[in-house]
């Protein structure tokens, strides 16, 4: 049993900038940390500004990188920032201050779509417009190695995820044409996921063995990541696009958010969804992080504004559904809320 109503923001919205979509679907506006602590968010005319969730509070002043810029992420600590346009530059949230030199144009001249950081903060993935993903020295910014073909140049509108213990990438080419790469070797791992055009989403579960995919038809996919296989049946709400995922550290529940600026918690295992969307504003919702103990979720959206939600579930479920709905459940509504759990009085007798 579920109770929508346990969903609530856990304070006002923190304003970080102003409403708006971005230019192309292509484009990341926002950015939150793994830990959904820092946020780094674009004004769409190549100012980036970053904040602090927890403080309400500004981090260093405005980044100005590109004219254009095509993709943010953070570091999983949130102390680097890299910022995507026609090449890439890195910086120090705390100071604002660039680091190194700028990443060299993507090939052809075209712009980076996709940035990621790996989990210990030490490579950059990026891919560009030329059709490959290339991984990056964060120390030296220096490329490491030869690039991976992902597409042909000029067609790429997807994104690219390390898995959690850095030695899997994944990338979206042409198509919707999912790959999984080996990153030491980088070397292509098995056969692409056919996840369908339009797909801009990727995220790898806690424990790296399953990879959730979404993108412009609103629909999200598990795919078994050691087998390249489909996990049960594809999650749809809406035919809105899926601009972020991300799951809970425990790897049970899956955050997708969405251009109908909802977010929408999914049971992993079964592929359902939990309670009723949460929904703070008309606008698109772009980044999406769980905090580390998994009770909270932050989300950026296109009102220029993140909140953080209390997705915690009380530690007695039976008592707590008891002082909300104030009367037992039938067996018909306890199948239909609890599915196949064993069937229980929700309240006392009488």
């Amino acid at each position: 049993l579920w109770n929508p109503a346990g969903f609530h923001q856990t304070s006002a919205p923190l304003a970080v900038g102003s409403a708006g979509s971005p230019a192309g679907a292509a484009h990341t506006p926002a950015a939150l940390s793994a830990n959904g602590t820092v946020v780094a968010v674009s004004d769409g005319h190549g100012t980036v500004r970053v904040w602090d969730v927890r403080t309400s509070r500004r981090i260093g002043g405005p980044l100005t990188a590109y004219r254009d810029v095509t993709g943010l992420t953070l570091s999983p600590d949130g102390r680097t920032l890299a910022v995507a346009g026609t090449g890439v530059r890195l910086f120090a949230t705390a100071t604002g201050q660039q680091i190194g030199t700028a990443l060299p144009a993507s090939g052809g001249g075209g712009s980076y779509g996709a940035v990621a950081f790996s989990p210990n903060g030490t490579t950059l993935a990026t891919v560009g417009a030329d059709g490959t993903a290339r991984l990056w020295s964060v120390t030296t910014q220096q490329e490491i190695g030869a690039p991976m073909t992902v597409g042909p140049a000029g067609t790429f509108t997807g994104s690219v995820a390390f898995s959690p213990d850095g030695r899997t990438l994944a990338t979206v080419g042409a198509g919707g044409q999912v790959r999984l790469w080996n990153v030491a070797t980088r070397q292509p791992l098995g056969a692409p996921m056919a996840a369908g055009p339009g797909t801009t989403v990727l995220a790898f579960n806690p424990d790296g063995t399953a990879l959730a995919t979404a993108g412009g038809d609103g629909t999200v996919r598990l795919w078994d990541a050691v087998t390249q296989q489909k996990i049960g049946t594809p999650m749809t709400a809406d035919a809105q696009p899926v601009y972020a995922a991300a799951f809970s550290p425990d790897g049970s529940t899956l955050a997708t958010a969405g251009g109908d600026g909802t977010v929408r918690l999914w049971d992993a295992a079964t592929q359902q969804e939990i309670g009723t969307p949460l929904t703070a504003d008309a606008q698109p919702v772009y980044a999406a992080a769980f905090s580390p103990d998994g009770s909270t979720l932050a989300t950026a959206g296109g009102d220029g504004a993140v909140r953080t939600w209390n997705v915690a579930f009380p530690a007695n479920l039976l008592r707590a559904a008891c002082g909300i709905a104030d009367v037992s459940l039938t067996r018909q509504q306890w199948a239909d809320y609890a599915g196949t759990q064993p069937f229980r009085q929700v309240c006392p007798a009488g």
